[in-house]
């Protein structure tokens, strides 16, 4: 007599047992953290970049080093000067600036004087001005500046260059966002200054819109702030 046997065969319902949904969920976890990996590795790679260069040079680079990456400057800053016969010193201070082509000679530069005397360096692109300052003894560069005039022969569209996220299209809200709460900030005149020690970035707004950044070189823990403000 044949034996009538019944639920010999059961069909396994897939579901979070199934060996191709576990491998599908696994490739997928790995691959999701490999991207967050990877675009974190990005971002400490911009980070560093932007804490020692800005607009073709580096914090340090020489003298001869900046004419190589930007060529001779076109225009250098003298020292502070006080007074003028109209506002007498205390009360007004200007830093001269002369043109190196000699092309002006009300605006040239004093005689014997050299490129290389002067601390401060500018250089006039389409759309800003880079600004640069040397230290006294090493001759190095210790500050790269961009300031960008938009109201300058009617041109609205003058840009500096992004620096940790920020450029000179930037409003004073998405600084916050991106940079935190600043060190230290002062409004002087028109204009509002927002400070971050650990990165050395100075921003300065008019109208809560960015038109100048400072780079200079970082104080405090700048591995801190990455970890503080860009890991997560």
């Amino acid at each position: 007599m044949a034996e009538n046997i019944t639920g010999a065969h059961k069909t396994r319902k897939p579901g979070f047992g199934s060996r191709p949904l576990v491998k599908f969920l696994t490739l997928a976890a790995v691959l999701s953290v490999l991207t967050w990996v990877g675009f974190k590795v990005s971002a400490y790679r911009d980070f560093m970049r932007d804490l020692n260069t800005y607009q073709g040079v580096k914090l340090g680079d020489s003298m001869d080093e900046t004419k190589y990456a930007l060529g001779y400057p076109p225009f250098v800053v003298g020292p502070p000067e006080s007074g003028t016969p109209d506002k007498p010193a205390p009360d007004f201070q200007f830093s001269p600036i002369y043109q190196t082509d000699g092309n002006d000679p009300k605006n040239a530069m004093p005689d014997g004087k050299k490129v290389g005397d002067f601390l401060g360096w500018q250089y006039e692109e389409t759309d800003h001005r880079i600004d640069l300052s040397f230290d006294p003894e090493t001759k190095r560069i210790s500050e790269i500046g961009c300031y960008a005039n938009s109201s300058v022969n009617g041109n609205t569209k003058q840009l500096c260059p992004a620096l940790f996220g920020i450029d000179s299209n930037s409003s004073e809200d998405e600084v916050l966002a991106k940079l935190g709460s600043p060190d230290a900030q002062k409004i002087e005149g028109a204009s509002k200054s927002l400070r971050y020690d650990e990165i050395g970035l100075e921003v300065t707004l008019s109208k809560r819109r960015v038109y100048m950044l400072s780079k200079t070189y970082p104080v405090g823990s700048s591995i801190g702030w990455f970890l503080a403000n860009r890991l997560l």
